[in-house]
């Protein structure tokens, strides 16, 4: 039976115009996956002790517009190079590996803000070779800013030991730590 002289044009054209169509295109990750991919690199730039990689993910605006409410005093540290400064010096008196784990993380993204809320767990040894473990609450507040997800806000706390009969105890449930 003779070939129809067309059917290798049609098959062309199906190559040519439809199969691109299906071609697996990427995939722009979600505002919550690029969120998530801040607070992972961030945490990469702490167990590296690299406070250029930490600080990469922190708004860099002259002024006011970075406030870090820290565990460590001075309780609170307003822009890029106080937090820097203070970043140095915390990963200058720290020896051996970091360990930073995000437990509980939960990520809220509305348009051009981002919340991150966690409990964090930290270890670490001393220069002096005294272990160190903390656990702490943070929540981390990120405006998108040219594309990118950067930290305008940190607030780090761990709980307060209250000595008033049944507030803060495990007993009464009332303002106990989970």
């Amino acid at each position: 039976m003779p070939r129809s002289p067309f059917t290798f044009h049609r098959l062309a054209l199906v190559i040519l115009f439809v199969l691109p169509l299906f071609e697996a295109r990427a995939v722009a990750p979600s505002p919550t996956d690029q969120v998530n991919a801040v607070v992972d690199a961030l945490t990469r730039g702490c167990a590296a002790r690299d406070p250029i990689a930490v600080m990469s993910h922190l708004v860099k605006t002259p002024g006011d517009a970075l406030v870090v409410f820290d565990i460590a005093p001075p309780l609170e540290d307003i822009g890029y190079e106080s937090n820097l400064a203070k970043l140095r010096a915390f990963f200058g008196g720290l020896d051996g590996p970091i360990v930073l784990e995000w437990r509980d993380r939960k990520v809220t993204v509305d348009h051009n803000h981002a919340f991150v809320i966690a409990h964090l767990y930290f270890a670490a040894t001393s220069k002096s070779g005294a272990k160190i473990e903390q656990q702490a609450r943070s929540t981390l507040v990120l405006q998108r800013i040219g594309g990118d997800w950067l930290i305008v806000h940190e607030h780090d706390s761990v709980p307060a030991e209250f000595k008033i009969p049944g507030y803060g105890d495990a007993a009464s449930g009332a303002g106990a730590a989970r």
